[in-house]
Parts: C-alpha cells; structure tokens; sequence
C-alpha cells in the first residue's frame, strides 16, 4: 500500500476512535514524518522504526519524541504492523533544576527594573503567557506548542494564544475590507 494510502486508512482509524481534530492532525503529521524517515514504497520493518526512534532522541526533547512515538505507534497499529511498535523512551524526572538555568531574586529585580515595565504586569504566569503568544505568533502550530507547554487537551493552550481586543481590531482592519468608516 503506498503512503498516501496508508495515510488515508490511518486518518479514518483515527476519526472512528473520536480521536480530536488537532490529533488527527498530529499524528497525520507524525506518521507522514515517519513515512519520509523509511522512505516512499519502503516496507515497515522493525530495524527502521528504531532507527527512527534513535533519530528522534538525537533531535527532540524526550516528552516531544515520545508524542511522536506515541502517533507512530498508533499508525503501526492501524497498519496491522504491531511487530514494529517499539517502547517510549523512559522518562526520569529530577528533584532539582540545572543551577546554570535558574535566574536569582536579584537578576529578576533587575531585568523588571532594566525594562521599565509595571511590577503588577510580571509575574511568572504573565511570562509564561508571553512566551507562548510570542512562539504561536512566529510558528503557528499550536500543537507543538501544547507539547512545550505540557498541555494535554489543546483547548487550555487556546487560553494562552488569545489576542487583546485592540490586536484584534488591527488585524481585521488590515483585511482592507471596511471602506468609509
């Protein structure tokens, strides 16, 4: 079966499981990656989906490469491949955070000082919402950035991409599309 095929078979597997439309892009997504990894008219076989497995670990963050594992193995099953599945990576957590990572009281104080911005509007929270308008605005692709944020259901990163009212207006007006008001 070629690849858009097999694609095509998995894009119905996924809608008969109810699986959400932003899913079924991802893993659309991440099995087609994987489809160009093996190469077109490539048969599946164990030997290149580790391969695969080693690439991501070479490229990604390990929760990133296994949500692509998790699609890959999704589409190994719907293509009655579950010879191929292979395990996630093993995720160790660590009680403490990189000391060459962590930004003091006193660098904090200084960076709010040095950039002239009102001490209500800083707050962890208020960052973390920058941070991912800023990464949506430059990438769109709100998957990846639920991944980065660590956001199960993509509706909560929505909360995070939502434009001021003003912004809103500026866009609409640029459509050109309002003469004579």
């Amino acid at each position: 079966m070629n690849m858009n095929r097999m694609l095509e078979h998995f894009e119905q597997v996924l809608k008969e499981e109810e699986k959400s439309n932003a899913t079924i892009d991802k893993y659309l997504r991440d099995a087609a990656r994987f489809m160009g990894f093996i190469g077109e008219g490539s048969d599946i076989k164990k030997d290149a989906v580790i391969a695969y497995k080693q690439y991501l670990s070479e490229n990604y963050a390990v929760t990133s490469a296994n949500s692509m594992l998790a699609a890959v193995n999704s589409f190994l099953r719907a293509a009655g491949r579950e010879d191929c599945v292979v395990k996630f990576f093993k995720v160790q957590s660590t009680a403490f955070r990189a000391r060459d990572r962590e930004t003091t009281r006193e660098e904090y104080i200084r960076l709010v000082e040095a950039a002239k911005v009102l001490k209500s509007k800083v707050s962890p929270h208020n960052l973390r919402h920058l941070f991912a308008l800023t990464y949506y605005k430059v990438e769109r692709d709100i998957c990846h950035l639920a991944d980065l944020l660590g956001h199960s259901n993509i509706n909560t990163t929505r909360i995070y991409t939502m434009v001021s009212c003003e912004e809103q207006e500026q866009q609409i007006d640029c459509l050109g599309l309002f003469i004579g008001t």
